[in-house]
């Protein structure tokens, strides 16, 4: 039996990551349970507290929860690096060589950014003194 409290926790985060990644690959509403139970970060961050809320000490309980959820990120990145599948991606799709994923990610709707919208936003800003410079 494992006596250490860092030693369950990073057993803990081991199990967390492995069932976060396993919660991915679930469709429809066990999905979505799966998320809620194991994958959102409403769930992690119930286990991190829960890790620190089995010990006395303080020191003690910022050390288990911290290395509770390291453990289950690094485990969580781990897996899908090994494999090279993350499992939300629709099949036959890889993390590696999809150069449009970051665009696609940073471009909400896939819109551009137009300036002159945003200069007749200041401008406005501006006329109602909401901004520096204006009056």
């Amino acid at each position: 039996m494992i006596a250490s409290i860092p030693a369950r926790c990073a057993l803990a985060g081991v199990l967390l990551g492995l069932a976060a990644f396993a919660a991915d690959s679930f469709e429809g509403a066990t999905g979505v349970l799966m998320q809620l139970v194991a994958g959102g970060g409403f769930a992690w961050g119930c286990a991190g507290l829960a890790a620190g809320y089995v010990v006395r000490d303080r020191r003690a309980a910022m050390m288990g929860a911290v290395t509770l959820l390291a453990v289950a990120t690094v485990v969580y990145y781990g897996v899908i690096a090994a494999t090279g599948v993350r499992p939300r991606d629709p099949p036959g799709s890889t993390t590696a060589g999809r150069p449009g994923r970051a665009r696609r990610l940073h471009a909400p709707g896939g819109r551009r950014r137009h300036p002159a919208a945003h200069a007749g936003r200041t401008a406005a800003g501006r006329r109602c003194g909401r901004c520096p410079g204006g009056a």
